[in-house]
């Protein structure tokens, strides 16, 4: 811990009051690295360089976004370790029975889901049918309707545009 800095000497460094830099370090304390907590806290020499451009972007007119866009460009941030407890075995048990709660209602939640998706499925195809079964009938009714002599006979720009035939001598 000996290369480790105070919130001082940083401050120092940087050429900066120590307030200015304890609120740049509170503002941006996701990318600053520490080391300890509370009044034992001390900062890695990264952290120097980090405040540095943060001062920089800030002392340009730069914004709060800026200054986060800048970090988290060129450094990773920051997660404080924290001791994870151990769990009585009433908690442990009260959280496993919420588990199973939660797993049998996400079931009946699935089961329901895939019940719909079935309805779904059926009226599905029982528009299809309706929708061929009224297609057929229209082709039907459209082929009823349209004179076998007016299939027969050709086009107007056919018959005007048709070769005369030469006429036979009888």
């Amino acid at each position: 811990m000996s290369n480790t800095l105070t919130m001082a000497q940083i401050a120092q460094q940087l050429s900066l009051p120590e307030s200015t830099v304890r609120y740049y370090r509170d503002k941006f304390s996701e990318w600053i690295p520490v080391v300890g907590e509370g009044r034992h806290r001390r900062y890695q020499p990264e952290a120097v360089e980090i405040l540095r451009i943060i001062a920089n972007v800030l002392r340009n007119h730069g914004t709060p976004d800026a200054v986060i866009a800048v970090l988290s460009h060129s450094y990773p941030r920051t997660i404080p370790a924290t001791i994870p407890q151990q769990q009585t075995a009433a908690a442990q048990q009260q959280s496993e029975s919420g588990l199973v709660e939660a797993f049998q209602a996400l079931r009946v939640a699935v089961e329901l889901q895939t019940q719909q998706i079935a309805g779904v499925q059926e009226e599905l195809q029982q528009l299809r049918t309706q929708l061929n079964t009224r297609e057929e009938a229209l082709v039907a009714q459209s082929r009823a309707t349209v004179s076998p002599v007016a299939v027969a006979r050709p086009a107007f720009w056919q018959r005007l545009f048709r070769p005369h035939e030469p006429e036979s001598s009888a």
